[in-house]
């Protein structure tokens, strides 16, 4: 996880995002962690509905932005329905967690991350959230690994969203992207990759050009972010 952004680097975030966030905009920032991306949408002029499951995690976001009013942080995971869900802990890094399938794959490719230990946590889908605080222009996803259950609780368009896709594992991320085309009507495509804040293409891509690109990209990416509009 990196926490120390530069003044550079949060400046080419904020362009980044700025593309898709307007000010008076609303944004879903579900895995919102220490917040490095709450606070770029909120310098966007957006009101920010922050996702993050874990307790400490979420007690450390409302501190941070105790005196920000555009900041409503949700101790929740997003899924596919309203309920708990079960998430492992990893032991080197306690503000990290994941679902228990995807520990298992990173277990196996990063040896030295050990996965032990399990939190349960409230989860509510992008539906409730919508029908509680109105749609989103922009939904940014960051889950490691339940990227594909978070859309499964969206059943409308929105205007733009992006979601990381785990290179070593990328059918995740294709699954991902076949829903967003067929079943919620998302039709361009583009992408960063690792934490560059620069959209790599030109020219956007549909879905098939997306998972073409996808699936050439070296191991070594490790992660992009995926946009879909």
């Amino acid at each position: 996880m990196k926490v120390n952004w530069t003044d550079e680097q949060q400046q080419a975030m904020k362009r980044l995002y700025g593309q898709f966030v307007k000010a008076g905009d609303l944004v879903f920032n579900v895995g919102a962690n220490i917040g490095t991306r709450t606070a770029v949408f909120v310098a966007l002029g957006a009101e920010v509905i922050a996702l993050e499951p874990q307790p400490d995690v979420a007690t450390a976001l409302r501190q941070r932005f105790r005196n920000e009013k555009a900041v409503n942080v949700i101790q929740a995971a997003a899924g596919a329905r309203d309920g708990t869900v079960t998430l492992m802990l990893c032991t080197a890094n306690p503000m990290a967690t994941c679902a228990t399938g995807w520990a298992e794959l990173l277990q196996d490719r990063y040896p030295a991350e050990k996965w032990g230990g399990t939190i349960e946590v409230s989860q509510v889908s992008l539906d409730t959230l919508i029908s509680r605080y109105g749609c989103p222009d922009f939904i940014k996803i960051d889950v490691e690994g339940y990227e594909r259950e978070v859309l499964q609780g969206l059943s409308s368009h929105v205007a733009a969203l992006c979601f990381e896709a785990t290179i070593p594992y990328v059918e995740p991320a294709i699954e991902c992207m076949e829903d967003l085309a067929g079943r919620l009507g998302f039709t361009e495509f583009n992408y960063i990759a690792q934490e560059h804040m620069k959209l790599v293409l030109s020219e956007w891509v549909d879905a098939d050009g997306m998972e073409a690109i996808l699936r050439r990209l070296p191991a070594r990416t490790l992660t992009c972010d995926v946009f879909a509009r």
